[in-house]
């Protein structure tokens, strides 16, 4: 959800004195589309904004909220209303949702650490996107989402399949290293290590969103406590009975 003052209009239905339609609308109303955003339905007043000129008043609908479908699929029910402006020359706008968002799905943003970061980053701001300069921008952002969704499904899903699986070639390795302890075995040992620690550290940050605790000092690897408080806060959001009123 995006609101406030855009300083700026989509129609001329926007303004009271009924200008033409101009690029800056279009350039606007092309901004909006190429977010996949829509402005949601918001009570009287029509206009959110007056110059409090008595020589010349002019009254606009700036303000606005805009929201996405994510957002439309995870409130069941949202009033938007403008307020009387009072001092002010815009509307104070008042949000209400009625119900809670359900959960929605979201990837795991371990990217940052990444080795291969930088580099998706660079290829996504590289790529050639045309339009306004903040639709390009918008383009090149959607490109690096892209990117980066499928970074997450290759490196970091089943994360604690990963970690298990990669210790279990470590140990094997280090085994082998200390039985003929040689150059190459060593230098297997070393590439193992350093991949370990980053799932390790990857598995880590995962539990500590997913538990939503936020003490934890860094590099202290309390996996299976983060695993506990997981499971723990899935019993309390569990919902084990209905009562209407017949009990």
């Amino acid at each position: 959800m995006v609101l406030g003052d855009f300083n700026g209009i989509r129609h001329p239905t926007e303004a009271s004195n009924n200008p033409r339609v101009d690029s800056t609308m279009t350039l606007f109303q092309d901004w909006i589309v190429e977010l996949e955003m829509e402005e949601h339905q918001a009570s009287v007043p029509w206009f959110t904004w007056m110059n409090k000129q008595a020589n010349n008043p002019i009254a606009k609908r700036l303000d606005r909220v805009l929201i996405n479908f994510d957002w439309m699929d995870s409130v069941k029910e949202i009033k938007v209303h403008f307020q009387a402006p009072g001092v002010l020359d815009h509307c104070p706008v008042l949000v209400d949702t009625e119900s809670s968002m359900k959960s929605l799905p979201k990837p795991f943003k371990f990217w940052l650490r990444h080795p291969r970061f930088d580099e998706l980053l660079e290829e996504a701001w590289r790529s050639r996107v045309t339009g306004h300069p903040l639709i390009r921008v918008c383009k090149k952002l959607k490109n690096l989402k892209n990117l980066l969704r499928k970074l997450n499904k290759e490196e970091y899903s089943d994360i604690r399949e990963r970690v298990k699986e990669k210790e279990a070639s470590l140990h094997l390795m280090q085994q082998e290293a200390l039985t003929d302890p040689t150059e190459g075995n060593f230098e297997e040992e070393r590439r193992l290590s350093q991949e370990y620690k980053a799932l390790l550290d990857a598995e880590e940050s995962f539990l500590r969103h997913k538990s939503r605790e936020s003490w934890l000092k860094t590099g202290d690897m309390n996996s299976e406590y983060f695993y506990r408080s997981v499971k723990s806060k899935q019993k309390r959001n569990t919902i084990r009975m209905l009562k209407n009123e017949q009990g």
